[in-house]
């Protein structure tokens, strides 16, 4: 089944920055905070930010750095009390990766060696808060919940076409739906993988308008090539990006109007 969203978007304050008060007052108080944010609070929005990813050095923030779990593990290795950071936010605690897990595990050390100056943040919007809090020893504490900000959405589903492959879903369903229906906004098409995607683009380019750019988004492209997604911004152009399921998650895209969902995916799956 393919479906298409139609997504109305009004700028509006962010609700985390109602809650900017009391989150202050009880870091500072409790030492741990559990923040269970639903979607489009704002809890992971930030300005000026720093980033290390991978092996590489990364970009220095002006007092933020976001880093991957592996990152700050191999840090901690160096650096077992963590010295120059003093409040740690924990963002999508909910997964339960085995490298969450270790940079949970640090932070109740960090707790207990640096009583004065560090603090914990625990953030999620799925999150079983209760749990988290008997772990660090604040089952009385409460979580502080922050209400999201969900979009009006309105879907349109379209049975697939026969034999429904790859190809065929985007030369039947795909194609006119995003250049004879929809012909000035961006738009997200999701399909299942790097190679999909690539071939989608072959077809695609070939059908396009000329006020329209297409992009290929997946999780193992350079952060350069993302980054021409994300801040694409060309006068009387709009884009068109083929992604895999990393733009339903791990980035979001300004400005897109329309989302096509083949409503497949590629994940790995694990027989114990």
């Amino acid at each position: 089944m393919l479906v298409i969203q139609i997504i109305d978007r009004e700028k509006a304050p962010l609700p985390i920055l109602a809650c900017r008060s009391e989150f202050y007052q009880r870091l500072e108080r409790e030492r741990v905070l559990i923040v269970t944010a639903e979607t489009g609070s704002g809890v992971s929005v930030g300005e000026s930010v720093g980033h290390q990813v991978g092996n590489g050095n990364g970009v220095r923030g002006n007092g933020i750095m976001f880093m991957t779990d592996a990152a700050l593990i191999r840090e901690s290795q160096h650096d077992s009390h963590l010295k120059h950071v003093r409040i740690l936010i924990i963002d999508e605690a909910h997964e339960r990766s085995l490298n969450t897990d270790i940079i949970i595990s640090i932070s109740k050390l960090l707790l207990a060696q640096r009583p004065d100056d560090f603090y914990v943040v625990i953030a999620s919007a799925t999150i079983d808060p209760a749990r988290f809090l008997q772990f660090f020893d604040r089952s009385a504490s409460a979580p502080l919940d922050v209400k999201g900000r969900v979009f009006p959405v309105t879907t349109i589903n379209k049975p697939p076409p026969p034999n429904n492959s790859d190809q065929r879903l985007i030369e039947s369903h795909i194609i006119p739906t995003v250049v004879e229906l929809y012909p000035r906004h961006h738009i997200l098409v999701f399909l299942h993988g790097q190679g999909e995607i690539e071939r989608a683009l072959e077809t695609f380019k070939s059908k396009l308008s000329d006020n329209c750019i297409a992009f290929p988004l997946y999780g193992s492209q350079s952060p350069e090539d993302q980054e021409k997604v994300l801040k694409f911004n060309e006068a009387a152009k709009r884009m068109v990006v083929f992604c895999t399921n990393v733009a339903e998650t791990s980035l979001t895209i300004p400005n897109v109007w329309l989302g096509v969902d083949s409503g497949l995916a590629k994940e790995a799956r694990f027989n114990v």
